[in-house]
This record gives structure tokens, C-alpha cells and sequence, in this order.
């Protein structure tokens, strides 16, 4: 097996010319993929790698990995010095930014628009005529419709046009909504909508700061990938990172793993569920399986789901449950809200509702009706491309096993060491759930939606 690297658009040599062994790489569901060099050269002999460095990797070469260098790492023991390198994925990028949005209009509107860079110029619209007002650092200064405004990093209202600076109007609250809102009451977005206007958001951002982009989507197959979940169409979140965003999004989809395509020259982000992979079958004491550790969770596991759509004018708030629903969606549809295990959700629905149907229960209960398990996994490859294959959201079946022979295994995290050949894989939900028990169940299907005059939790909605 050979391995090469590339650092900073160089051509791509042989990673023992410079002094350096790409050791392992693991990849890791909403979380950043890392690959691990070791120098295997002294000081001085081998090529340093900077921190910030782009660097790609290769392995027989095939495009392997792609990341940015951090700091190295120094460690000495009785068997001598060890340097490493780590080499962040682009989930690392995701951790970096906050999802912020832009408001220029002096009578408080939001728009979804990206943050102004330095050099940028704001003109004031007409509004109510009082134009916009700014903070001079001892009292407001009222620029009047039409003013125009340059966008600076320190504030002088003496230049001309006045500069302001960027941060007086960009928060760190982002509004996902259809712009056409106020015309259309319907209340419901999909995940793939949401998604796939983050993710934009998040490379146009680079894009306007003339920086490099990350990673590329192809929302064409994002939208395949992901389906299309419903979810508030009228959500906001308040200084996150994009990480942050895009895990809770994915939340209404438990068995949803996020991924880079490394093959490609800018990764690709992809994002899988279950419901549409290959199960692969595994046995015991058979290859590629070297090793198991499972406990299944049937705790997880729940009996029923039920959707009790409340809305009545006439009734009281604190009458909540006791009313007749006006809808009740439950699957299986012979289940009842008393029996053990079956989840009950009671919300007021909101006007208008009864030009949707229900359809969520039988959604969340099949997106955790497969019996899966926590632990972990080794597999081991004598082929390179089969082991570097194994990425998060992959299915597995441990067939002919009475115990877990119905449990779905479900790759999380996987890490390759590049000199045994060998896989570790971790198995079960992903860890930003943290589902401990069957309660936190609950959380999957509802939203503390925070908006821009008060702040209320929902229901996630069906799809209309």
C-alpha cells in the first residue's frame, strides 16, 4: 500500500520522501473526521506542516482524505520522541462559523441575507421616513432616509460616507423562513429545505469573504439522500454555530449520519439514513468480522407513537388533554395511549389545521422501529479501498444470531489503521442525541422555537 501527500496544491509525493506515515484516519457522524500523521524523520530532516496547511491524502492513488493541519503534537517516552499531526475534515469548518444573518432595516424587518464584508456600502431605505439611527458611543445619530453608510470594522461616523461598523448590524441569530410568509399561513418546511439553505448559506459565506470553499454539496442528491421530513417552516436559531444547526435539524431523523466523500477533488457533504442503505450481513468468526461487542436497546425501542392534534377556540388553554382531538395520528393504528411504551404527544394545533392530515407517528416510529444496538466493531481488510469504504450511517446484520439477528447495527464512528488493515467502528444513535432512555424520545419530536418577540414549543408538523 502506498501513501502520498499533497500539501497546499503541491503535487502529491510519497509521504515517507517527506519524512512523514499517514497513520489512521476515522470518521465520525456530526462530528470532525480526522487523520493522523507521524513523523518517521528527526527534526530538521523531515518537511514541517503548518498549522492552517490544506492537506490531501492518498493511498494507492485514490484520494482519501482532505482536511486543514492543526498544531503538531509532541509526546516523549522511554521509547523515545513521537510528532503528530492531525488533519481536521471539513466538519471542522462547520464548528467554525456562526450562522448569523444581517438586518439593515431601520424599522427592525429581518431579511435573509448574508453579513456585509468591509468595503460594502449601505444606503438607507425610505421606511417611515426616520431613517436609521446610530450609535455614536454617547448617543444615536439619525442619518435620514437615503444616507448611504460604508461597512468597516471600527466606527467612524466622521468619514465619508459615515462608516459603520459591520457588527452594529449583524447578530448571530439566524432566521430560516419562506419569504413569501406573510402571504402563505401554512406552517411547515421540510429537513432537506432547511438543509440545503443552511449548507448554502454556509458556502456562499466563503464565498463573499473570497475564501476557499470546504466542501462542495450536490443538493440534487442531498435532497435523495435525506427525504423530506416536515418540520416548522418559521424557525430561528440564536448564536450557534452552523455545527450546531445542522445537528439540530437532523434530529427529527435519528437514523440520519452525516458524511464526507473524500473522493472527489472538494469533498462532498452527504447525508444518509437508514431507511436507504444495503444492510450488509456479518458473521461470526467470518471475515471481514474480527471482533463484536453489542447490547441491544430495547429500551429505545418504543411500542407505539400517538398524536393528539387538539384545537378548539371555545376551550380554555388549561383544558389541554382533556379535550377530543381533532385529529389523532398513531401507528400502529391498534395502539392506546395507556399500554407500556407508547409515546403520547398532546398539542394545540393551530387555525387552519384541518386542511392537513397527520402523517407523522407512522414516520418517527419507523425512523426507530429497527431494534438497534450500542458498541462496537472490528473488521479486518486486506484490500485498502474496502476498509477505507467503511464511513458512518452504514448498516450491518449479524445473521444467523437468535440475540441480535433483528438488530440493526449502525455504524456511528469509524477509524482505520492504515498498517493493520483493520476498521473500528462504534455502533448505535448518534451521540448528539443523547438518548439515555425511552423519554428522551420525546425530543425528537419537538421544537423550542425561538422567535423574534417570544419564544414557544411545538410539535414537529407532518408533512401538509
Amino acid at each position: 500500500m502506498n501513501t502520498s501527500i499533497s500539501i497546499n496544491g503541491a503535487d502529491a509525493v510519497d509521504c515517507a520522501s517527506l519524512g512523514w506515515s499517514f497513520e489512521t484516519r476515522s470518521l465520525r457522524n456530526c462530528a470532525p473526521d480526522v487523520a493522523t500523521l507521524r513523523r518517521v524523520r528527526e527534526a530538521g530532516e523531515a518537511i514541517d506542516i503548518a498549522p492552517d496547511s490544506k492537506v490531501v491524502l492518498f493511498v494507492d492513488g485514490v484520494r482519501t482524505f482532505t482536511g486543514t493541519a492543526q498544531p503538531a503534537q509532541f509526546s516523549i517516552a522511554e521509547n523515545g520522541e513521537r510528532v503528530t499531526v492531525q488533519i481536521f475534515g471539513p466538519w471542522w469548518h462547520l464548528m467554525a462559523v456562526t450562522f448569523c444573518r444581517a438586518d439593515f432595516h431601520d424599522e427592525g424587518g429581518i431579511y435573509n441575507q448574508l453579513p456585509p464584508i468591509e468595503g460594502d456600502t449601505f444606503v438607507v431605505g425610505s421606511g417611515s421616513g426616520e431613517g436609521t439611527q446610530i450609535w455614536d458611543g454617547s448617543g444615536w445619530v439619525s442619518g435620514g432616509a437615503g444616507t448611504t453608510y460604508k461597512w468597516a470594522r471600527v466606527q467612524n461616523l466622521s468619514a465619508t460616507p459615515p462608516e459603520v461598523d459591520i457588527a452594529f448590524f449583524t447578530g448571530a441569530r439566524g432566521l430560516l423562513f419562506d419569504p413569501n410568509w406573510p402571504l402563505f399561513p401554512d406552517v411547515y418546511r421540510s429537513v432537506y429545505d432547511e438543509v440545503s439553505e443552511l449548507l448554502t448559506y454556509m458556502l456562499e459565506v466563503h464565498t463573499r469573504l473570497g475564501l476557499e470553499a470546504p466542501f462542495q454539496v450536490d443538493l440534487g442528491q442531498l435532497e435523495t439522500d435525506l427525504g423530506a421530513v416536515a418540520t416548522p417552516r418559521f424557525r430561528t436559531f440564536l448564536d450557534q454555530k452552523v455545527a450546531t444547526v445542522l445537528t439540530t435539524m437532523l434530529a427529527i431523523k435519528p437514523d440520519a449520519s452525516v458524511f464526507f466523500d473524500y473522493s472527489t477533488e472538494i469533498p462532498t457533504l452527504r447525508i444518509r439514513v437508514a431507511s436507504i442503505e444495503t444492510t450488509v450481513d456479518l458473521a461470526k468468526g467470518v471475515a471481514p468480522l474480527q471482533r463484536i461487542t453489542a447490547t441491544p436497546r430495547p429500551d429505545l425501542q418504543p411500542a407505539g407513537i400517538i398524536v393528539r392534534w387538539e384545537y378548539d377556540e371555545d376551550l380554555p388553554y388549561s383544558w389541554r388533554g382533556y379535550r377530543r382531538p381533532r385529529f389523532l395520528d398513531k401507528f400502529p393504528l391498534d395502539v392506546l395511549p395507556h399500554e407500556p411504551w407508547v409515546l403520547t404527544h398532546t398539542i394545540d394545533a393551530v387555525a387552519g389545521i384541518g386542511s392537513f392530515q397527520p402523517q407523522l407517528a407512522e414516520s418517527i416510529y419507523n425512523s426507530i422501529g429497527i431494534l438497534r444496538v450500542t458498541g462496537s466493531m472490528s473488521l479486518t481488510f486486506d484490500n485498502p479501498a474496502e476498509a477505507a469504504a467503511i464511513r458512518p450511517g452504514l448498516c450491518y446484520r449479524l445473521a444467523g444470531d437468535a440475540a441480535l439477528d433483528d438488530a440493526q447495527l449502525l455504524t456511528q464512528d469509524s477509524t482505520w489503521n492504515l498498517t493493520t488493515g483493520q476498521v473500528d467502528a462504534s455502533l448505535g444513535y448518534p451521540r448528539a442525541l443523547a438518548l439515555d432512555d425511552i423519554s428522551a424520545l420525546r425530543g425528537w419530536v419537538t421544537w423550542t422555537v425561538q422567535g423574534v418577540f417570544a419564544s414557544t414549543t411545538t410539535i414537529i408538523p407532518p408533512t401538509p
